[in-house]
């Protein structure tokens, strides 16, 4: 994929330099904490920097090309210095090309996920893949916006492919991943959105099971969770589907108000046949999300947390203990960090106290006034850790923060930041931050 990416760069770089916008910028940040940096201060930040790091600098440049009055192709690119104990101090932050014109949205690179409910949801809209990690090199197309089927009707998808190319217990792996959805208009001011979506971690080499099926026919196998055909599959392959597969029925329901947005929304993850048929309910996310228009609090956000069920314990298709793969004994994690729901830590190879099973609250606010902008966020969360491994007494933890930037109009943004954890298992985390970013043409 890199020599792709290379040739791609390349190619849209001696473009012409007629109808292109240019636009970067520069980030540093210090840390300061009595001991390891606060929950908030590190998660849900594209992984660049981890609860140790003490300073951070990013670079960012994006060029957009204008083809036509409805597609553009736009080159993006940025570098991270941070001193935190990952052991690559100076990392790529994302490097990508984006094709997108009146139907299609196609990206190849290393990329972020775009920022969800004003950015203080617990998961950024997506209990699988809530942007705790740097960004994973892949292929992503799906539609820029809904096909129209019926004045009422219309058809969201997207299809892509990832390569795992962190240090993990199996080398080489992929990830495949798919979604559809449909978005129903119930009236001028509603709508009614399902989507299900697609995880899947296959191919690669274990060091105990050797090489995994990676043909066309297994990719196959894949695409469709079937059980696999191929001679060289480990024996739980053959009994159940081919790779380490995840997936989440999306529900949100959107109300237009005289002055603002309202949205009910229910994420709930599955990894098995029993999840998929809500055996593991009422495991997900539950959240609201109200917006305001014209108004000093712009957002306002509440989700409840519920993984505690998994189909209980001791049943034949129980103990899913989420993020979990006996195979890829990474589980569902780069770079040792959770891929999704940041609250759970997976039990794998490299942490064997691994904590699935959890319940919580979720707040965050964004507010604004004038060259001010405001955001807090709070979670409390109880966690039992799994059924074989439980946590006695339960650990609990309120996780808090609050983070106030100024934007003025030619010299930049400063923002500073503090965070508090309570912790009933260790001693309580405060941190202060602070940050500087300019934005230039």
């Amino acid at each position: 994929m890199k020599p792709l990416v290379l040739a791609l760069f390349c190619v849209v770089t001696s473009l012409s330099a007629q109808n292109y916008q240019t636009e970067s910028s520069f980030t540093s940040s210090g840390f300061l904490s009595n001991d390891t940096s606060p929950f908030w201060f590190y998660t849900n930040e594209f992984g660049r920097n981890d609860p140790t790091t003490d300073v951070l600098v990013l670079g960012e440049t994006s060029r957009q090309f204008k083809l036509t009055e409805t597609s553009n192709i736009k080159v993006n690119a940025g570098l991270l210095y941070q001193n935190g104990t990952s052991g690559k101090t100076l990392q790529i932050d994302n490097a990508y090309l984006q094709y997108t014109n009146s139907w299609l949205n196609a990206r190849i690179g290393s990329f972020h996920q775009y920022i969800e409910l004003d950015g203080i949801s617990s998961t950024n809209k997506n209990i699988l893949w809530s942007g705790n990690t740097r960004a994973i090199p892949g292929i992503l197309l799906e539609a820029n916006a809904p096909i129209k089927i019926w004045d009422w009707l219309g058809l969201d998808w997207g299809i892509g492919h990832y390569e795992l190319i962190d240090d993990r217990y199996v080398k080489g792996a992929n990830i495949h991943y798919k979604h559809l959805g449909a978005y129903i208009k119930l009236s001028d001011k509603s709508k009614l959105h399902f989507e299900i979506q697609h995880f899947a971690q296959w191919a690669g080499t274990s060091p105990r099971f050797g090489k995994q099926p990676s043909k066309v026919s297994d990719f196959i196998d894949v695409f469709f969770a079937k059980r696999s055909g191929s001679d060289d599959a480990p024996e739980g392959e053959v009994i159940n589907a081919l790779g380490n597969h995840l997936g989440s029925y999306n529900l949100s329901y959107t109300y237009t108000l005289d002055k603002g947005t309202l949205e009910l929304y229910h994420q709930h993850l599955f990894e098995d046949g029993s999840g998929t048929a809500l055996k593991n309910f009422p495991d997900g996310i539950w959240g609201a999300h109200l917006t305001f228009n014209n108004s000093i609090l712009k957002a306002v956000n509440y989700e409840y947390i519920h993984t505690k069920n998994q189909n209980g314990f001791g049943t034949v298709s129980g103990n899913d203990n989420y993020f979990r793969n006996g195979i890829y004994d990474s589980g569902w994690t780069y770079e040792n960090r959770t891929i999704g729901l940041p609250f759970i830590q997976p039990q794998s190879f490299y942490n064997p106290m691994g904590n699935s099973r959890v319940q919580g609250h979720h707040f965050g606010l964004l507010s604004s006034y004038k060259s001010f902008e405001l955001q807090l966020k709070a979670s409390y969360i109880e966690s039992l850790g799994t059924y074989v491994q439980p946590f006695i007494p339960k650990r609990k933890a309120l996780y808090t923060y609050a983070g106030l930037t100024y934007k003025t109009k030619n010299v930049g943004q400063f923002t500073i930041k503090t965070g508090l954890d309570i912790l009933s298992y260790s001693g309580n985390l405060l941190g202060l931050a602070g940050s500087y970013k300019y934005t230039f043409n």
